[in-house]
């Protein structure tokens, strides 16, 4: 299941608040493809957009990032702020 796909659906279901709240967001070029199920994934994708508007301090920017290694992904999404929390 490619990423993309994934964060274009949560940011495409979430756009009404991302615009209320002025949100930014960066999504990187290079997403990889995950191996799951498609219903499960998109669960935590969206949760993780939607967690990121829900704690942000002021307007929210929301970065969408992620690596793999070894077939394991290693970092999904964060929202960079002052105390670093991720």
């Amino acid at each position: 299941m490619a990423l993309a796909a994934l964060v274009e659906d949560a940011l495409t279901s979430q756009a009404a608040e991302l615009r209320a709240t002025g949100a930014v967001v960066e999504v990187a070029d290079d997403l990889p493809t995950l191996h799951g199920e498609a219903g499960q994934l998109a669960h935590v994708v969206t949760n993780l957009v939607s967690n990121a508007l829900k704690y942000a301090d002021g307007t929210p920017r929301i970065e969408i990032d992620a690596e793999r290694a070894d077939d394991i992904l290693t970092r999904a999404t964060r929202q960079p702020t002052s105390d670093a929390r991720h």
